[in-house]
């Protein structure tokens, strides 16, 4: 039976007792499945007796519950079961059906453009994300690309369609992306009071602004990502009004790449002055 037979069919009937959908927890979408394996009086550990493992996927394993046919992911390390939400069930099938890779000329382009890991308060390890201009296999030229390798399957929520690695022809740095140093710094960036993670930094005309979190693109009014700077030694000690901007997702068209070792090498220490 094919993948996608297994997921087309999820949560069409309801009876209680196969995982948390069914089960009175339609909140649930993602527990630890080594804690509820080991643990018989966890309240979860019902459900490492009844979801079914129906196939290996091409990281992780995709289970089923026998009484409501619900989806579920279960991680490559066999530690996090996570529910697979019907609407994300086609991406799944894209995700699983080959290999996202790039060629070796796109690889060494997003090698010099420069890879950031997720941001250090994130529980995401195996990621790295690359901003640039793509060219499509459809002659699309888009400006705002988000490139992310990733070892699982994308069951987040992406404002845009999601797009894959094997659909890019061209990749260049984008006008609009930051410099390294800067996304670097945000990705490290560290929470205030208020919950902020402000990287502050200066355009090349000495307009000043503090991104919020981690920022890899930046287009307000007229300033352009590759004019940005982090801060001078002079300026970080000074209180400077600045508008604070963060990621402009409604303009970015996500890409996934899939983890290996190849995009380990992409996080290799470099140059960040």
């Amino acid at each position: 039976m094919g993948l996608d037979s297994l997921i087309s069919g999820a949560g069409r009937k309801s009876s209680a007792g196969g995982c948390p959908a069914c089960d009175g927890g339609e909140k649930t979408v993602q527990f630890d499945w080594k804690l509820a394996s080991d643990a018989p009086d966890s309240e979860f550990h019902i459900y490492t007796q009844t979801l079914v493992e129906k196939k290996p996927l091409k990281t992780g394993f995709f289970f089923e519950c026998p009484h409501c046919e619900q989806s579920w992911y279960l991680d490559s390390k066999r530690e996090r079961m996570s529910l697979i939400p019907l609407p994300k069930s086609a991406l799944l099938e894209r995700w699983n059906s080959s290999p996202l890779s790039l060629t070796p000329d796109l690889f060494n382009k997003c090698r010099e453009i420069g890879a950031t890991p997720a941001h250090r308060s994130s529980a995401e390890r195996n990621y790295a994300e690359v901003p640039c201009k793509v060219r499509t296999h459809q002659s699309e030229l888009l400006d705002k690309c988000l490139l992310f390798f990733k070892g699982y399957p994308p069951l987040g929520d992406f404002l845009k369609p999601l797009r894959w690695a094997d659909e890019i022809t061209e990749l260049h740095p984008s006008d609009y992306s930051l410099p390294f140093p800067v996304r670097f710094n945000t990705s490290q960036s560290q929470p205030d009071e208020k919950g902020r993670c402000l990287t502050r930094v200066t355009s090349v005309n000495g307009l000043s602004f503090s991104l919020n979190w981690t920022v890899n693109f930046l287009d307000h009014k007229g300033v352009q990502g590759k004019e940005i700077r982090l801060n001078s030694g002079e300026l970080k000690g000074k209180k400077v009004r600045a508008p604070i901007l963060t990621e402009p997702m409604k303009e970015i068209t996500f890409f996934m790449a899939d983890w290996n070792e190849n995009a380990r090498q992409l996080l290799m220490p470099k140059p960040i002055s």
